[in-house]
């Protein structure tokens, strides 16, 4: 809080356009339809809402409980859960609070980048949380009151405050790139992955400025994702439970070679979802073409923008080629 006081920066001054006019109706109209609708999704139902059910029924966390393969993936970490326990603590179990969360941490997200990119970026940036909104699979996920549109929110947070660091050497936007990273980190077992990748690729620009601050960044980060997921692992490994989801795999040289058919098959896969008109519309190919617009006056914040997007790409497809399931 000391860093943000007096860090100076334009200051963003909202004025009525029609995309901030429609945005902010859109997102009260699913509000209000959030509120109302049931919830439905599988994984909610069998996995996220039971572990933040139990942890406000039980008062924390039960190693007998938790412990039970009923759960399915026992690795996952708990932020959401932990989240959505506080919303039962307080108001009863009211499953309509859980969509209605979901739509919190997009709407602050988007609020966040309205702040903070629109004063310092072109005047159609302006369009991009528009985008976001109208994106027809954004009602879905929400429904869904699942961990992946926390974590997305949680991730884009943290990207934005830490390219801010890298660009405008803001103490403040360093201190909020961990507290985000350490978040996402915590929501899923991706979020671990992709914090990595934003790590690398900000390390290496920071890198050609000056060593000293990328070892603080990489630092900052490190520590981050400590405090976030040290705890947790040192539960699971008190109580025998052991993680699905690990790096170490990647030296099992015959499981990698027997799975090898896994890659193509899910490269094409996540490729086929991430450009679906009828999911995101225009936002992926429109990260495209901004990507090479800016590397004709901006190579260098195209290449990180452009290394993050490889890299948690990546770092997806070598998870289904490594996963034991």
């Amino acid at each position: 809080a000391r860093g943000l006081r007096g860090s100076g920066g334009p200051v963003w001054a909202p004025r009525l356009s029609w995309p901030i006019v429609v945005t902010v109706v859109l997102l009260v109209v699913l509000a209000v339809d959030m509120w109302w609708q049931p919830l439905w999704a599988y994984d909610s139902w069998t996995f996220w809402t039971p572990r933040a059910h139990a942890l406000s029924a039980l008062n924390g966390l039960d190693g007998r409980w938790f412990r039970s393969y009923d759960l399915g993936t026992l690795d996952y970490p708990l932020l959401l859960p932990a989240v959505e326990a506080a919303g039962f603590r307080f108001t009863g179990y009211e499953a309509g609070l859980l969509d209605i969360q979901s739509l919190l941490f997009v709407a602050a997200a988007l609020l966040a980048f309205a702040e903070v990119v629109v004063p310092r970026g072109p005047r159609w940036a302006r369009v991009l949380p528009f985008l976001v909104v109208v994106s027809p699979s954004l009602a879905d996920q929400i429904a869904s009151a699942e961990a992946d549109l926390p974590l997305a929110a949680l991730f884009a947070c943290a990207a934005v405050c830490g390219y801010l660091w890298h660009r405008e050497r803001l103490a403040g936007s360093l201190a909020l790139f961990a507290v985000f990273a350490g978040g996402a980190a915590a929501t899923k077992i991706e979020g671990l992955p992709f914090v990595l990748s934003l790590l690398v690729a900000l390390g290496v620009a920071e890198a050609r400025r000056s060593r000293r601050d990328a070892l603080v960044l990489a630092a900052v980060g490190l520590g981050s994702l400590l405090v976030a997921l040290g705890p947790w692992r040192y539960w699971m490994s008190a109580h025998g439970i052991s993680s699905e989801s690990s790096f170490g795999r990647i030296t099992d040289v015959h499981a990698l070679a027997d799975h090898a058919g896994r890659v193509p098959y899910s490269t094409g896969y996540l490729l086929a979802k991430t450009f679906d008109p009828r999911a995101w519309v225009l936002l992926a190919p429109l990260l495209v073409v901004l990507i090479l617009l800016a590397a004709r006056g901006a190579r260098r914040e195209a290449t990180v923008v452009a290394s993050i997007g490889i890299l948690c790409f990546a770092s997806l497809v070598l998870a289904y080629w490594t996963t034991p399931f």
